[in-house]
């Protein structure tokens, strides 16, 4: 009876450590399922961050390029616009420039008319003064000549007035020419005025 109850026990404890190690054969099989499942998702998940990684490579790659062509066009804008304002700036400049010359042209033009009027004025002057000169030498000619004939008139009268007064000496005789009078127009007849040479400075 003895025996039975110890083989009793003994198929008990058989059958519990049996059940006891089946149960931790598929606790083991579980866990090495577990961990190979966790090492298929740590390797997908390790597969994804890389290629994540490589995507967000690719888009900080594509970013900088396109932050690069940004900043480009930014500065070529910038550029331009300062391209612009110097145009324009230029522009001011040259259109002042244009109407100082214009100006200038304006007052060349209105100094030339007036030299020109100037120089015909200086030209008519000119001929009137040599016609003058010309008019006044042949008026001191004719006087020089008047002058000649009066100077021989009077010596005549004076040696007749000489040759009556011998002859009449008691007589007062009135002289044509009073002594020491000046020779009248022969005191001039030599002068001439100041007159403009043939050659005017213009």
């Amino acid at each position: 009876m003895t025996d039975v109850r110890a083989f009793h026990d003994y198929q008990s404890r058989t059958a519990f450590m049996t059940d006891r190690e089946h149960s931790l054969e598929v606790r083991r099989i579980a866990v090495q399922e577990l961990r190979q499942r966790i090492m298929r998702e740590q390797q997908e998940s390790q597969l994804r961050q890389e290629q994540l990684d490589q995507e967000r490579a690719r888009y900080s790659q594509k970013k900088n390029v396109q932050d690069e062509k940004l900043r480009a066009k930014e500065a070529h804008a910038k550029s331009q616009h300062d391209h612009v304002n110097n145009l324009a700036e230029e522009e001011e400049r040259l259109t002042a420039s244009i109407k100082q010359c214009s100006e200038a042209i304006e007052k060349a033009s209105s100094d030339i008319e007036q030299r020109k009027r100037l120089e015909a004025n200086l030209r008519e002057a000119k001929d009137a003064l040599t016609r003058l000169k010309y008019d006044l030498e042949e008026k001191d000619a004719q006087v020089m000549k008047m002058e000649a004939k009066v100077a021989r008139i009077e010596m005549t009268t004076e040696k007749r007035h000489n040759q009556f007064a011998e002859r009449l000496p008691d007589q007062w005789l009135p002289r044509v020419v009073e002594p020491n009078h000046a020779a009248g127009l022969e005191g001039t007849a030599g002068e001439s005025i100041l007159l403009v040479d043939d050659e005017v400075a213009v």
